[in-house]
């Protein structure tokens, strides 16, 4: 996790650990459009606080019960 003045943000790896899915699983929903993530320097993705709880509150909301 990063912070960059207020704001958090997590590699793609920090997302996918939290969620328990493979990272390449949430480099694909960047690549969708899912998700937003930001391209690093490293050629890898910063994902804000605010855009996966905006990810997240969207896919539950979209869940079938």
């Amino acid at each position: 996790m990063y912070n960059k003045g207020s704001m958090r943000f997590y590699t793609a790896q920090d997302v996918a650990d939290m969620l328990k899915v493979h990272r390449r699983t949430v480099t694909r929903w960047i690549a969708k459009g899912e998700l937003v993530g930001l391209r690093s320097v490293g050629k890898g993705y910063r994902i804000s606080e605010e855009d996966l709880r905006k990810f997240l509150e969207k896919r539950r909301t979209n869940r079938v019960e």
